[in-house]
């Protein structure tokens, strides 16, 4: 029994070619599949110098020079007082400010004592003098880096500042820089970051350490913030 012919395609009809592109579709969706997991794998492989970057980001450590005050930022009780003593010995500036924080509701309560009565006692206990040290008042008390900036804003321009360096956590200089730069803009002054490390992470080891990866995911995620509010 003889089949029919094939009809062929009538003219200036295109031939069919669903086939093709269906294979097209089918080496597209390998090759991204072999592509992503070949990114994985080198994100995988390479995965320590690029968290490591992303550690040294947040850090900024500035060649310091002899300045007029030492800027101490509330909090991190444990390293931000022992490194500005550290720089006051060291001679690079005659005072060491600070501002008043405001009060927590256990500080109200009479429970614990204000972050900026601990950082100034931790700081008599290094070693600088209390004539030294100077406190400086906000209404109600500072709640951020930019609260605090304001305050060091009037205070450099009352005592005709020219060069400050400021100290806080190693990972909070980036921001703690971006935010005081912006805040003083137009002032004739030079801002020099010091670091206070913690020692029980690095840029080099901080997603091995619990508290060294909640502090980094932390503070970009507050450099996201920052940027979007104070821009």
């Amino acid at each position: 029994m003889s089949t029919a012919p094939s009809k062929p395609a009538a003219a200036g009809q295109p031939p069919d070619n669903k086939p093709t592109k269906s294979c097209s579709c089918k080496k597209l969706f390998l090759c991204s599949i072999v592509l992503f997991i070949c990114l994985v794998a080198a994100i995988y492989l390479f995965r320590v110098p690029i968290l490591t970057a992303f550690g040294n980001f947040l850090v900024i450590q500035d060649r310091l020079e002899p300045s007029d005050i030492i800027f101490v930022l509330n909090g991190d009780v444990a390293t931000r007082p022992f490194q500005a003593a550290k720089l006051w010995k060291e001679e690079l500036a005659p005072k060491v400010v600070i501002v008043r924080a405001e009060n927590s509701l256990a500080v109200n309560m009479d429970i614990a004592t204000n972050v900026t009565d601990t950082s100034i006692a931790m700081m008599k206990k290094a070693g600088i003098p209390a004539a030294t040290i100077v406190q400086l008042p906000f209404p109600s008390g500072v709640t951020s880096t930019f609260d605090e900036s304001r305050a060091l804003r009037s205070y450099a321009q009352q005592n005709s500042l020219r060069r400050i360096i400021v100290v806080t956590s190693s990972i909070h200089t980036r921001r703690a820089r971006w935010i005081i730069r912006r805040a003083l803009a137009g002032l004739p002054l030079k801002i020099m970051m010091s670091p206070s490390f913690d020692p029980r992470y690095t840029p080099r080891n901080w997603w091995r350490q619990e508290d060294g990866f909640i502090g980094y995911q932390n503070e970009y995620l507050k450099l996201v913030y920052y940027f979007f509010k104070y821009r």
